[in-house]
């Protein structure tokens, strides 16, 4: 009776290092294939161990792989059937007068014994590796095979002392035959690549012709145009791709075919990477891809292999962060094959250029039961604005003001908008972007992108980031747990220094993500130097009001001297007036902020005079305001408090422009919205305040102006001067040394100002869960 499977008449493998072999009987008239098994152990001392192997693809070239071709197993002729090309394989490699002892996969292994099929799949570099001869089997002969066969012949090197002559002469007709050669299928197949690149000896058949090849296929021919398959041309003693991480064997072959999925993973030529994904047929391809990819982290230690997957063109019903393997799958990004398409193109910036984010992998593991990975995130900013199609994917662009436009790059040319995000994950070195899932602190794993920063429109100054290096590029590293001790410490001090009932001054809490934010900006005003431009403005509001402020305390001199202002009109007594900053304070400013300084003010004596009035204003008799001798004093010094307005309205606009550069990171710092409230209360005051004709003193017109005692019409220089004392403790706290931007040798927050400055987030990290 005919037995189906070779292993009822075979002999059952039982060491770890036993294979089988074929004693393939000579060629017979009637074409039959004859063999018998016999077994072996792969001697890891012997180089050669005297049997071939054959290499060649199932299915023939018209794609047939039906098992229904018949090879006749021992002394009884049992059969078991093939595929035709494996048959056809059979018959080109028997000899015609003795037996051939040779190794073929379909025969040897199996293959309905997924646990054998796995265990023996782990030999197969070792088995191809020990042949004598490695049979590559091309198919059956076609009409210019024989000839791409004879000018094999002559280009092919047969040993490493004799070569051919590199001046022969190669005509088209033996070019096209040759290509065509090379266009076979089995040249596309990913087993191959293990099979042959290992191989010492090659023998290549095709039909009943044959070429033997000892060395590495490299042409000497200077007229040979055509290109090598990578099989031929890279087969060497020592297999070149011993020393590769699997993500690069992946890559590198992703383009070879394979009829099982898993086969993706298994059949790279991974043999020294001892703990690689071992074949196991038992696992779902899904479960494959998964521990190859948690292999290649491990291998690797950083996250950089998910940047490979992506929602795009996915065949596979896998999670999202693991690359679908099936796939001829290429590690290119958006900057490799196209830009930003802007007016001004010469000025965009490229990030990965500039900045680039130190992202130190931390403990991150997948969950075998949910398959989901649980990794640290930090979110960079929400996605939103324009999209454009190009021929190589999809750009974005949101406008951000005077930081310019952030464009936003990626490969998927069909991507939409969701409520994405882009996010930097620890291990990762390249932006990504993620999807929300419907449960909380889950994502989808969208694509990798490119961030660029281009110009605003034309009509808007452009303020371009400009971190301050010596080198082209910033490193720009996420905070460490030392440093987020450090920042959670100093902000709790300032938020002691900040806590007063009176001025409402209540500082956030001292979480580890508001300490970050507060202190990236605190160190970005620093760097700008403006915290000097505001002592010294102090220092000399301070020298003034001693000199001069003396006189202000005569309420009714005061009175009187404000409508006499007001009365004459003088156009010397307000105007605007320039800041005289010094040309290196204005670089801090431009070089480390978003937000352009106000070189130019406006001030008003009259402003002045008002904010030291106090409730209620003085109801003046008819004699009162005939004479009074510190009025007198008043006019007099009028030069000097015209000096003292303008540098009240220069220490003003420092305080607004502190107040725009810290934004929403820290609202509460003693003296945001000063200047607000300033020209607030003193337009409330000449709205509310009417200045009447001095009249007799009654008891009944003192009371005429009631709404002059609503506070919103006063300023109190009391309250002031304590906001001011605030600030200084706070900015003469010392904070840590890594913190200040102005030390020479500490880039890290300088870095780090940058990503701020271009309205990035670089601030806080927590664990999210990739499906």
């Amino acid at each position: 009776m005919a037995s189906k499977s070779p292993m009822k008449t075979g002999q059952n493998s039982k060491a770890p290092l036993e294979i089988r072999l074929l004693r393939l009987s000579p060629s017979r008239k009637d074409g039959l294939v004859h063999v018998n098994f016999e077994s072996i152990l792969l001697d890891p001392t012997f180089r050669r161990m005297g049997y071939d192997a054959l290499s060649f693809t199932w299915a023939d070239e018209s794609g047939d792989c039906s098992m229904r071709f018949p090879v006749y197993i021992g002394p009884y002729w049992d059969i078991s059937f093939v595929t035709r090309n494996c048959q056809q394989a059979l018959q080109c490699a028997q000899h015609k007068n003795r037996k051939r002892l040779i190794w073929v996969d379909s025969l040897c292994i199996h293959q309905e014994n997924l646990v054998e099929k796995g265990a023996q799949t782990r030999f197969l570099h070792a088995i191809y590796q020990r042949a004598s001869w490695v049979v590559v089997y091309l198919g059956v002969a076609s009409a210019d095979s024989g000839i791409a066969l004879d000018l094999l012949r002559k280009i092919a090197p047969q040993s490493a002392r004799r070569r051919p002559n590199a001046m022969v002469s190669i005509d088209q007709a033996s070019q096209n035959a040759l290509q065509s050669l090379f266009q076979r299928p089995f040249f596309t197949r990913l087993w191959a690549v293990q099979e042959v690149l290992v191989a010492r000896r090659l023998e290549i058949l095709c039909g009943s012709s044959t070429v033997r090849m000892n060395q590495p296929f490299i042409p000497n021919s200077a007229s040979l145009s055509i290109s090598v398959p990578l099989v031929l041309s890279d087969r060497r003693s020592q297999n070149p791709l011993s020393y590769q991480s699997l993500l690069d064997l992946l890559l590198r072959f992703a383009a070879y075919e394979c009829s099982d999925p898993r086969d993706k993973i298994f059949a790279v030529p991974a043999h020294r990477l001892h703990s690689a994904p071992k074949p196991n047929y038992r696992l779902p391809v899904r479960h494959v891809y998964i521990l190859a990819t948690q292999y290649i982290c491990n291998e690797l230690s950083d996250l950089d292999v998910i940047t490979i997957a992506g929602m795009a063109n996915r065949t596979l019903d896998i999670p999202s962060w693991v690359p679908d393997w099936s796939r001829h799958l290429i590690w290119r990004f958006p900057e490799d094959l196209f830009v930003p398409d802007l007016k001004d193109s010469s000025n965009v910036l490229y990030l990965a250029d500039r900045l680039i984010v130190e992202t130190p992998i931390l403990k991150w593991e997948v969950d075998t039961t949910t398959e989901v990975l649980e990794v640290k995130a930090v979110k960079m900013c929400d996605i939103s604005g324009t999209i454009t199609r190009h021929d190589h994917g999809t750009s974005i662009i949101m406008v951000l003001g005077k930081l310019g436009n952030l464009i936003i790059c990626l490969l998927d040319r069909t991507y939409e908008i969701g409520d994405d995000s882009i996010f930097l994950l620890k291990g990762c070195t390249r932006p990504v972007i993620l999807r929300p899932h419907s449960k909380d602190g889950f994502y989808v794993f969208v694509s990798v992108c490119s961030l660029y920063i281009g110009p605003p429109p034309i009509e808007i100054e452009w303020c371009p980031p400009h971190p301050t290096s010596s080198s082209n590029q910033v490193k720009v590293p996420l905070f460490s747990e030392e440093e987020i001790e450090d920042v959670v410490g100093w902000n709790g001090r300032l938020n002691e220094i900040c806590f007063d009932e009176d001025l409402s001054y209540v500082g956030d809490w001292c979480t580890p993500k508001i300490s970050k934010v507060k202190v990236t900006a605190f160190s970005q005003f620093s760097a700008t130097n403006i915290d000097m431009v505001e002592g010294a403005l102090w220092d000399r509001w301070k020298e003034m009001k001693l000199n001069i402020g003396w006189m202000f305390l005569d309420q009714t001199a005061l009175w009187l001297f404000l409508q006499h202002l007001i009365k004459e009109n003088q156009e010397q007594n307000f105007g605007k007036s320039t800041i005289p900053f010094e040309e290196l304070e204005k670089h801090g400013f431009n070089d480390c902020s978003i937000t352009k300084f106000p070189e130019t003010y406006k001030w008003d004596v009259c402003r002045l005079c008002w904010s030291f009035l106090k409730s209620p204003v003085p109801v003046l008799g008819a004699s009162e305001s005939a004479w009074n001798p510190m009025l007198d004093v008043m006019k007099k010094e009028l030069n000097g408090i015209r000096e003292w307005a303008k540098v009240t309205e220069q220490l003003m606009a420092v305080l607004e422009y502190m107040r725009l550069l810290l934004g929403e990171d820290w609202p509460d710092f003693p003296g945001s919205h000063r200047q607000e409230q300033w020209l607030s209360k003193w337009e409330i005051f000449c709205d509310t305040i009417e200045l009447p004709e001095p009249q007799p003193q009654t008891k009944n017109n003192r009371e005429t102006h009631g709404k002059q005692e609503e506070s919103d019409c006063f300023w109190s220089w009391g309250e002031f001067e304590k906001c001011m004392g605030l600030r200084a403790m706070i900015l003469d706290e010392e904070p840590p040394a890594w913190i200040d931007p102005r030390n020479s040798f500490n880039v890290d927050m300088g870095a780090r100002i940058a990503m701020r400055f271009i309205g990035l987030e670089l601030y806080d990290y927590k664990t999210i869960n990739l499906l």
